[in-house]
């Protein structure tokens, strides 16, 4: 999947490039952050640091003190996700009251077709709202140091850049936070300053060059949904739809984050590309660009999934080396609209994304035809008549999405009706709390890494049913990969075979048999894991013929409607006659 940044470079004014000053590399090194993989990661990193600062167990991260020798040996172990060698120090710059940006003079004709300067006057600046913008990072320049910067992209071994490093080499995330929240920079006769300036921002990292890998991406939709983030921009995008970054858009839509995208830039004078993703998933609110004279912008993509568009042609923006460059983009013009979100938030904490949507569509021009059109959405906003009633629009068929904490629906409205409420089974309820998990999960598939056997690929094989189409072609493709032996009611294997499947509610026991005698000393009962929705059924008995050619599952318990996964993992299983056996043994049973 080809993840691109969606501007087009026009032009640029002059700047100044200063040369960092060269030092030596110092013996030791204070202050390192280092993201491990998984428990031989952190090992890994305990057994090199000099000193450990602190062990942020919820990001998988650790402070420390390392010499030059044992960042190279963990620069190489693959356990190691990113090394951050120069960590950021953030400084709290001086935050705007409304009397600072009322004095702004010559404000750039984008900012003024925003109508930005009313919600100012009414004291909105986006103070409170966690905005996340994920992209090429932010530079370290005046007017952003108040900015927070993580990176999501793994370290080059193979390099002497540091290429997790979390500053923009790319000069495209700087010019994207800037429009949000950059402190003001005089342009000549014109001021480029952030639309909602004392907003939190979070530049989250994922590209490397010009290609973003579905891991970091999904990294930094979990940091977002993780550290309580409710508006995300994404000027990002890929002309081909992708379940798995679908499932996160999805999960992070329950967790309440409102997410701008890009529409892209393939459209031609000649010919009109349709929206890209994540720009045209439900839940997302994508953005078009038009130019000064609020003409649709001749590259911005087109479809019934553009929501708004906003100023996206030759823009004054902040540059990496901390001058105004010029550029055009619908890039660029997402974040225009992703600061208005961020000033209704402030005003409206609670509104969904539905009702924030209708906000900003109440305040729009409509250009092109009367009504939605696929040119111009909903059309431009502009907030210059924005009133504080404390009302919020009425939005019909929104979905309802739990709150973050609320998964078990238990906040939901009552419906009084007679009429039987459709509920979700077992497996659509783990779907609907674990989006995030599964998303990761099915990732590693995708991406052609393994995952574990017993507590990720077998909770994936139990939801197989209730899994969308795209998603049961990769967990089907990945039990072809690792040769998983299968046996059920309906699927007969000449390897393995299983008893009472079909009556396993009432008779409670299958004996397992192998065509090839396994020695019994060498299959412990850990390795044999029962899971029905996605969640571990414990209370099976596990006994075990001393011919090595059948065991035995029992258990007492009442067992729930639903589809069920024995997996018996091959590790360091053996045969009657020592010959180690490669491949996993499922064997499936539906309770009714």
């Amino acid at each position: 999947m080809n993840w691109k940044k969606w501007c087009l470079t026009i032009g640029a004014s002059a700047w100044l490039a200063v040369a960092a000053p060269q030092f030596a590399h110092a013996a030791e090194h204070e202050d390192v952050f280092i993201i491990y993989k998984n428990d031989a990661g952190k090992q890994a990193i305990e057994e090199n640091a000099t000193a450990i600062v602190k062990d942020f167990e919820a990001f998988k991260t650790i402070e420390g003190t390392f010499s030059d020798d044992a960042l190279r040996i963990l620069k190489s172990d693959a356990n190691i996700q990113v090394i951050e060698k120069n960590a950021t120090t953030y400084e709290t710059s001086a935050r705007y009251t409304t009397a600072d940006l009322l004095s702004i003079t010559n404000l750039s004709w984008s900012s003024k077709m925003t109508g930005i300067t009313r919600p100012w006057t009414l004291g909105l600046t986006g103070n409170g709202v966690k905005v996340g913008v994920i992209d090429t990072g932010v530079a370290k320049v005046s007017g952003m140091d108040h900015v927070t910067r993580l990176s999501f992209v793994q370290d080059n071994p193979a390099t002497s850049v540091d290429e997790s490093t979390v500053y923009d080499t790319e000069n495209h995330g700087t010019g994207v936070a800037g429009i949000i929240t950059a402190n003001s920079v005089k342009d000549g006769t014109n001021t480029v300053v952030g639309l909602a300036p004392n907003a939190d921002v979070y530049s989250l990292k994922v590209f490397e060059g010009d290609n973003a890998e579905m891991s970091t991406i999904l990294s930094a939709v979990e940091w977002s949904i993780e550290n309580n983030l409710t508006v995300l921009n994404m000027s990002l995008g890929s002309a081909e739809p992708d379940a798995i970054l679908e499932r996160a858009i999805k999960a992070a839509n329950a967790a309440g984050v409102t997410i701008i995208a890009a529409s892209g830039n393939e459209s031609s004078l000649s010919a009109l590309a349709p929206v890209d993703y994540p720009a045209a998933y439900s839940g997302v609110i994508g953005v078009g660009a038009v130019d000064q004279q609020k003409v649709r912008s001749y590259f911005s993509n087109v479809g019934d999934t553009v929501d708004f568009v906003a100023p996206g042609e030759s823009l004054r923006l902040l540059s990496k080396s901390g001058g105004i460059r010029v550029d055009s983009g619908t890039s660029f013009a997402a974040p225009h609209i992703t600061a208005m979100i961020t000033l209704l938030k402030e005003k409206y904490p609670t509104a969904t994304t539905a009702q924030l949507q209708a906000l900003l569509k109440k305040y729009s021009e409509d250009l092109g035809v009367s009504g939605r059109d696929d040119l111009y959405g909903n059309g431009l906003p502009n907030l210059a008549a924005f009133v504080t009633d404390g009302k919020l629009p009425t939005v019909e068929n929104e979905p309802i999405t739990p709150s973050p904490g609320d998964s078990d629906g238990s906040g939901l409205p009552i419906d009084t009706d007679d009429e039987a409420i459709e509920t979700k089974s077992d497996a659509q309820q783990f779907i609907s709390n674990n989006q995030y998990k599964i998303t990761t999960w099915l990732s590693a598939i995708q991406e052609g890494r393994k995952i574990g056997l017993r507590t990720k690929f077998t909770p994936l094989y139990s939801l197989y049913s209730d899994l969308a189409s795209p998603e049961k072609k990769l967990v089907k493709a990945y039990n072809k990969k690792i040769k998983t032996i299968v046996t059920s009611a309906t699927t007969k294997s000449t390897k393995i075979s299983a008893t009472n499947l079909t009556k396993m509610a009432s008779a409670k026991t299958t004996q397992i048999r192998f065509t090839t005698p396994i020695k019994p000393s060498t299959l412990t009962e850990n390795r044999v894991v029962i899971y029905r929705a996605g969640k571990e059924v414990s209370g099976f008995k596990l006994t075990k013929a001393s011919s090595g050619k059948a065991i035995r599952l029992t258990t007492t318990k009442t067992l729930a409607k639903g589809n069920y996964v024995i997996m018996i993992d091959p590790t360091k299983l053996k045969t009657k006659t020592s010959k180690a056996i490669t491949t996993p043994f499922a064997i499936k049973f539906t309770v009714k």
